[in-house]
């Protein structure tokens, strides 16, 4: 019996000294924390959670008791957690406009904002923690040194693409009065490439000034870019038109249609087709009933532009829980791409092979692959679209 007890006491404090080695959150109210910072000259760390937060309680568990992130945090932060629904929890949440979690904000002992980060990785979560904490001391990195910096009258591109990015990801509404500053003193030839044209996406907001330019400069980025303008245009929109959906924000969505109409002319009807595939297929998760948009998208507009039988055949022949009817669609899709396009008639025979594998045509799919496989190189071999499916669905 003793020695049941001497172990269970053991155990209880192998437990404890585990636990021990993660980062130590004060059991103190928020304003004796400020006077901790103070007194120790730290910044205040403060994890903002909700009970029913999933990747609160996630990073809580798997890595907030990790060693080498309570060596750092203990060594440079004064450690608070707050529950934003209880307590001092909601004051403080409206205080410092959080309504998003977790949060993690790094505050000075008066009670400023030094950095802030919303939100954790699903996939990389300690190493997050890990960068958060580094970059919240650098005053070179941190949200508080990059706004000196700003303000101080630093406006050379790769510092203001930093700071953009970093207040966007804040949700920090200064974003769009820099970016709109950066755009209107930036000579405008400097955008007219694709890196350009992608940061303009990335900060412009509908019936703007540098949204104009995108589609006023149209002709000019044609120049350059090609065909690739247009997929760069959707893409953008597209997914800029399903967060106003994911908001149900019908009236800025309504207005966000009309400028693009407005803007695109002739084009918008594509446009439009494009979007109804795509946020059905990604917003609204009826997969199959969005492929077969997709598929009538391609037969209208794929003799102009070839690129888009093969993005939307080869989009169906790797997305799983497809249909025989999508599959079928698809492989009449290929058929059609080969008879306008035989030059490139391999790398469409590529994708049909995976599409035969999933309906089950194994002989068939065999045959073709025999022909793909002698007229591509055995270095590229491994890269090839139906490689990959049967690997994916064997």
């Amino acid at each position: 019996m003793i020695k049941k007890i001497i172990l269970i006491v053991l155990l209880i404090g192998a437990v404890y000294f585990v636990n021990a080695q993660g980062i130590v959150f004060e059991k103190l109210t928020f304003e004796e924390c400020l006077k901790k910072a103070k007194a120790e000259d730290k910044l205040l760390f403060i994890d903002f959670y909700t009970e029913w937060c999933g990747p609160c309680k996630r990073v809580s568990r798997e890595v907030f008791p990790k060693k080498d992130i309570g060596d750092f945090y203990n060594k440079h932060f004064v450690n608070l957690k707050i529950d934003a629904e209880k307590g001092e929890g909601p004051e403080l949440a409206k205080k410092y406009k959080i309504d998003t979690y977790p949060t993690f904000l790094f505050i000075n002992f008066k009670g400023e904002i030094i950095h802030k980060k919303i939100g954790v990785s699903k996939n990389n979560s300690h190493d997050d923690i890990a960068e958060l904490g580094r970059i919240a001391i650098d005053p070179k990195r941190n949200q508080y040194g990059m706004n000196k910096r700003y303000e101080s009258g630093d406006r050379s591109p790769e510092f203001i693409k930093i700071y953009l990015s970093n207040l966007k990801r804040q949700e920090d509404p200064k974003w769009k009065e820099v970016f709109d500053s950066y755009f209107k003193d930036t000579p405008k030839e400097e955008f007219i490439n694709q890196t350009g044209l992608i940061f303009l996406l990335n900060y412009a907001t509908f019936n703007s000034a540098a949204m104009d330019f995108v589609f006023d400069y149209k002709d000019e980025y044609e120049k350059v870019l090609n065909e690739m303008y247009n997929k760069i245009v959707y893409n953008f929109n597209t997914g800029a038109l399903g967060i106003l959906k994911d908001q149900k924000d019908h009236e800025k969505y309504n207005e966000a249609y009309q400028y693009l109409a407005s803007k695109m002319g002739s084009g918008f009807e594509k446009f439009s087709d494009y979007v109804e595939y795509s946020l059905k297929i990604t917003k609204e998760k009826k997969v199959n009933e969005g492929f077969m948009l997709a598929i009538q998208y391609a037969h209208k507009y794929g003799p102009e532009e070839k690129s888009i039988y093969k993005s939307i055949a080869s989009w169906i022949s790797y997305t799983e829980n497809i249909n025989d009817d999508v599959l079928k669609g698809a492989v009449e899709l290929i058929d059609e791409a080969i008879e306008i396009d035989p030059k490139n008639e391999i790398s469409y025979l590529d994708i049909k092979v995976a599409l035969l594998y999933r309906l089950d045509m194994k002989k068939e799919s065999q045959e073709i692959l025999k022909k793909v496989l002698k007229n591509t190189p055995e270095n590229k071999q491994n890269g090839l679209i139906s490689a990959y499916v049967m690997r994916m669905f064997k």
